[in-house]
């Protein structure tokens, strides 16, 4: 990496992820260094980089025509198929344990419903880890689920039927059920205090280097020249 030029984030905010499609494919020998480029990032994010997960889980999707833009550029949400990405952190004692970018399996017709898969996603994970500790005799209280969509907080609260639920996929909405049994407490939280926001999409430097600070990630200063 020594040759390598610094950039204040992993990606630009407001670029574009899908290349035209008639942008250049890579030669095979290119491509296969950016296979190894990419497993080599996707070793970093999912060990101890969870601020650079989005523009890895978002170049993995390039792996079975990678082009010259994917080798080259930066990123942002897929143009194409209108899929969002649903980021998930969770945390244990202000600590980072576990996070994903992940694309979501389905088209949400609003943000509303993207905020709300999302949040189901990352109440299935959070309980998951949650029994894990139950094994071993540590025990928690309702588990936040921390979310910044008005609209998505009210549905996963809400008791009764109500239109815009019926529009949402019937395998999510496991999140009502885990809310009304208290399992989980789905809370607001401000869109500029939502650190997983970098894990579904760019975001300008500020806001990048403050989510990632939230996320415990230190950067170390470069070395300084010797006297």
């Amino acid at each position: 990496m020594e040759d390598s030029n610094s950039m204040s984030t992993p990606y630009l905010y407001g670029t574009s992820m899908d290349p035209p499609h008639d942008h250049e494919v890579l030669r095979t020998d290119i491509e296969q260094l950016y296979r190894k480029a990419l497993g080599e990032i996707r070793y970093i994010a999912d060990s101890t980089r969870p601020d650079i997960a989005f523009p890895a889980a978002a170049l993995a999707r390039a792996l079975k025509k990678p082009t010259a833009r994917h080798w080259h550029a930066d990123f942002a949400n897929d143009e194409q198929t209108r899929k969002s990405f649903s980021g998930t952190i969770v945390t244990l004692n202000d600590s980072t344990v576990y996070w994903q970018a992940k694309q979501q399996p389905i088209v949400a017709k609003s943000t509303c419903e993207a905020e709300y898969i999302a949040a189901a996603e990352t109440a299935t994970h959070a309980i998951w880890l949650r029994n894990m500790l139950t094994e071993i005799g540590i025990y928690t209280t309702e588990l936040p689920i921390r979310i910044d969509n008005t609209a998505a907080e009210h549905i996963a609260k809400q008791k009764a039927p109500t239109k815009r639920r019926k529009c949402i996929d019937i395998r999510y909405h496991y999140l009502q059920d885990v809310t009304q049994n208290q399992t989980v407490a789905v809370q607001r939280i401000g869109s500029k205090d939502m650190p997983a926001d970098i894990m579904t999409k760019p975001v300008k430097a500020p806001l990048y280097h403050k989510h990632r600070q939230h996320l415990g990630v230190i950067m170390r200063p470069p070395p300084t020249a010797a006297s």
